[in-house]
């Protein structure tokens, strides 16, 4: 998809000084250890890295950075530990914050709640991006139209109901899209309620319009693999939405000249929205 530098390494083994400087780093630390429907380990948690995620932060530098984290990670369980790193973050020079936030002021069609913890080296705090509207689900996915096969818009799999475990609305928005793991192909949460009443998972396609990727976006070919990366991804527009008033507190010269990320595109029956 575009990443023609992307480095596959365990972090642990990471030099981070050549890259000191940059203007700004992201990144998604496993949420495993912190999720309510993970382990709940916290930091006991061998997949707990944030070590890893100060130590890059450290080394590097950068002018400012925005990590992805669960909700979870904000318990009253987890409060000597979350304030021990934000600390750590603090001593390397930066205005640590930390905001809830959901797919859905970014104008997706999914209910998704996540925490952004940010840091800059300017002064003051970050201005929270304006709250847009999203649509609905059958806003966003009518011009795709039924399964057709196309451009990984098929339909695989048997879609079960059972307790605890409710499909998606077309009227509504949905449920937080899974990555699904030992339990299958994300239960309840990926799948969705046709007008006719049945049951059916989620496409691929649909996957990808309801976190935000382009369709042309290209996914593993393996099914259950491509909703695993879809549901552990950090959508785009909302990621983008705060990196952009990060950016405000970047030096100028290291803001680039524009964002050719494309923005979601939705059509109803009155053309594309």
């Amino acid at each position: 998809n575009g990443f023609h530098r992307a480095i596959h390494s365990e972090l642990k083994d990471m030099d981070w000084t050549p890259y000191r400087g940059l203007a700004m780093l992201t990144a998604g630390l496993p949420c495993q250890p912190w999720s309510i429907g993970g382990t709940d380990r916290g930091e006991q948690d061998e997949r707990n890295i944030w070590h890893e995620g100060v130590r890059a932060i450290r080394d590097i530098q950068p002018q400012a950075f925005l990590l992805e984290m669960v909700t979870g990670f904000l318990r009253p369980k987890f409060d000597s530990f979350r304030k021990q790193i934000l600390a750590q973050l603090s001593q390397l020079g930066y205005v640590v914050e930390v905001s809830r936030v959901n797919a859905t002021e970014a104008k997706l069609p999914q209910h998704r709640e996540r925490c952004f913890i940010t840091g800059h080296q300017s002064s003051g705090t970050i201005e929270p991006p304006p709250r847009l509207t999203p649509p609905t689900l059958r806003e966003a996915l009518s011009d795709l139209g039924e399964p057709n096969g196309v451009n990984r818009h098929t339909e695989i799999g048997i879609a079960k109901t059972y307790k605890g475990h409710r499909p998606s609305l077309l009227d509504g928005v949905a449920h937080t899209i899974r990555h699904g793991g030992g339990h299958g192909p994300g239960g309840g949460n990926n799948t969705l309620q046709t007008d006719n009443g049945r049951v059916r998972y989620f496409t691929i396609a649909e996957l990808a319009r309801i976190q935000g990727f382009p369709d042309d976006h290209q996914f593993d070919p393996v099914w259950t693999h491509a909703q695993a990366e879809l549901g552990n991804a950090c959508p785009p527009p909302l990621a983008r939405l705060w990196l952009r008033q990060l950016q405000k507190k970047l030096p100028a010269s290291m803001i680039p000249p524009s964002d050719d990320y494309p923005e979601p595109l939705y059509h109803d029956s009155k053309g594309p929205v």
